[in-house]
């Protein structure tokens, strides 16, 4: 068995009586999910936030979901449940609170889901906004744009996260199917076109999904929940920054 020639892709070669057999090795594929916080007109701010998950962690990080929903979720809400920041953070409305979980105990589901992407390692990214500061520059913004930014701005730290940390590796982008998907697809395709960073590991377009069926964008949800109450100063949401502070590979943001 020879060893892979330097430069190109890896391959390793096999001989024997017959021709020799060129087996590449597969590139690695990283899911990158992406969801945001503070869309609501009264939120100062806009903050889109992403998680990188390397393919064949995908199956281990859903069993300890899983486990994590067996263990603290009432068994009345578990055939639906979705990790959604808002509702475990907020008393008002809350169907959990309804349903009999405490705030403590919602509080400290949001804590443990958070420490299963520290447990894993996985890099968060985020993009935030300033909503007044960037009205005062470009006055006809409207909350879509802002969305955009931020996306983009994500699409933007994941290429430059990839290139930085696992050049060989390839990613794609995965956001929430909620309004705004047109945006966000031309959003990534101008950044495509006009990054000064060439675009060598982001591939295909951006994907959606419905965030109910998809433990990634749930986890993109909360850390972009936490980001924004860390930036408009929420005393109370220190604890979970400071959880997933050191896993945050790069905070953009515009203005």
């Amino acid at each position: 068995m020879q060893s892979p020639p330097s430069g190109g892709h890896n391959k390793t070669v096999l001989s024997g009586s017959s021709a020799p057999i060129c087996v590449l090795s597969q590139k690695v594929v990283r899911l990158i999910y992406i969801d945001e916080a503070g869309i609501d007109d009264r939120a100062p701010v806009v903050v889109l936030a992403g998680v990188i998950v390397e393919d064949k962690q995908w199956r281990s990080i859903e069993r300890d979901i899983d486990d994590l929903i067996l263990a603290q979720v009432p068994q009345s809400l578990r055939e639906n449940w979705e990790f959604h920041a808002y509702e475990l953070w907020c008393d008002k409305d809350s169907k959990l609170r309804k349903a009999g979980m405490t705030r403590d105990q919602r509080l400290q589901l949001l804590t443990d889901f958070l420490k299963i992407a520290l447990k894993h390692r996985l890099p968060i990214i985020c993009a935030i906004a300033t909503k007044a500061k960037v009205s005062a520059i470009v006055p006809k913004y409207k909350r879509d744009d802002f969305v955009s930014i931020g996306f983009w701005a994500c699409a933007s730290v994941a290429n430059r996260w990839l290139a930085d940390h696992a050049p060989p590796d390839v990613g794609m982008l995965i956001a929430d199917n909620a309004d705004g998907a047109t945006r966000r697809i031309k959003a990534f395709r101008y950044y495509r076109k006009l990054s000064a960073l060439p675009m060598r590991n982001l591939v295909e377009t951006v994907h959606f999904a419905d965030s109910r069926d998809t433990w990634g964008l749930q986890l993109a949800d909360c850390c972009a929940y936490v980001i924004k109450r860390q930036e408009t100063s929420k005393a109370d949401v220190k604890p979970f920054y400071d959880l997933i502070a050191e896993a945050i590979y790069d905070g953009w943001k515009f203005p």
